[in-house]
């Protein structure tokens, strides 16, 4: 007598039971979970760029490669509004709570909106790429157009100060969470600022110019940078010279540094790696081989997401990590270059921008789901 078995019942069992990381599942069965991808079927050559979530995981703004900025929901695939900019998203950012969000264009604006209206204020207007961050609070903006650092107050949209820099190389900002405290890099020099005067307490040359990556925690008192020269390195805010220096084999793509500055994250061609920054080596390595990898880790350190394209091989893996072992919690492909990934406070949701998707997954149900 055959016997005559029913696979779908089995994967069921043993996802169930914890068995199966990531079989590949139905349609209906990816959007019975609180999970949504949004895709551009209007225009086909849109390409998102870059994302940024609000602290709850409640408001994600998306920033596109063919002029459209979105802010979502966490519970509706439908935009909540859609902004026609006059050129490419190259970079945004929002406050904590998602009310104040921030848009670069390609052209050199950089736009202030509210949550609750798609109508911006133009902050600056300059002929080249510009840089901005605005602090946790949603009170101060910085930005870096040209070779001049700008800091703003949200509030009557007041410069502060301006400070010459010589620029070089790919210029970066970021800021406290309180706005108090803000770094810059610029041909290869890191500054470090208080927001009272535009005279950096100090700075440093770090012998590279491409450094790609600059993060800072939540009170500013740790800084980590990363860039070409394999090598990451930690300052705190009363010490001009790195106090720990990591080294990498290979470029350092991106890093994700926790609130308390407890944990880096580090995406690289070959590897992620993740550093707890009492100890002078690394928590664990994770084997990757990829073109471009990018970094996300939780305010509470306790979760990582990776996400790393191959571009040869048209594969494009996405990751989720503690902190505490290094191999993922779940795995699953996606479709199209992973162009940028970001995490909730406690991680429990991620957001993942592809050439033409975002994806906005809940963690805790999403061990046992495949996005392709």
């Amino acid at each position: 007598m055959r016997i005559k078995i029913n696979k779908k019942i089995i994967i069921l069992v043993l996802a169930i039971l914890g068995i199966i990381a990531s079989p590949i599942l139905t349609t209906s069965f990816i959007h019975s979970i609180l999970y949504w991808n949004y895709f551009l079927t209007e225009n086909a050559d849109e390409q998102f760029s870059n994302c940024a979530m609000s602290e709850d995981g409640k408001f994600v703004v998306v920033g596109s490669g063919n002029d459209y900025l979105y802010l979502f929901t966490y519970d509706n695939s439908t935009p909540l509004w859609r902004y026609r900019m006059n050129s490419d998203v190259v970079r945004v950012d929002i406050s904590a709570d998602g009310q104040y969000i921030i848009a670069c264009e390609e052209e050199g604006a950089v736009w202030l909106f509210e949550k609750d209206d798609p109508n911006p204020i133009l902050i600056y207007k300059y002929l080249q790429f510009v840089e901005a961050k605005i602090s946790a609070d949603g009170n101060y903006i910085i930005m870096f157009a040209g070779e001049t650092l700008l800091l703003y107050q949200r509030d009557g949209l007041i410069c502060l100060w301006t400070k010459h820099i010589p620029m070089g190389g790919f210029p970066l900002v970021e800021i406290s969470d309180d706005g108090n405290e803000i770094v810059a890099t610029s041909n290869g020099i890191l500054y470090y600022f208080e927001r009272s005067s535009s005279s950096p307490i100090w700075q440093y040359d770090t012998g590279e110019i491409f450094i790609m990556s600059l993060v800072i925690s939540a009170d500013g008192d740790l800084v980590a940078v990363g860039g070409q020269n394999r090598r990451i390195d930690l300052f705190n805010k009363t010490c001009p010279i790195p106090f720990r220096s990591y080294y990498t084999s290979g470029s350092i793509r991106e890093l994700s540094m926790s609130e308390d500055g407890s944990y880096v994250i580090a995406g690289c061609p070959n590897e992620c790696i993740l550093y707890y920054c009492l100890n002078k080596t690394y928590l664990w390595i994770y084997p990757v081989s990829c073109d471009s990898s990018e970094v996300a880790i939780s305010s509470d350190g306790n979760y990582i997401i990776v996400g790393n394209s191959n571009y040869d091989n048209e594969d494009y893996i996405l990751y989720c990590f503690n902190n505490t072992q290094g191999e993922p919690c779940w795995s699953s492909r996606v479709k199209g270059i992973i162009n940028n990934v970001a995490i909730s406070k406690y991680g429990d949701y991620i957001g993942v921008v592809t050439q033409n998707f975002f994806y906005y997954i809940d963690r805790i149900k999403s061990n046992i789901i495949s996005f392709t």
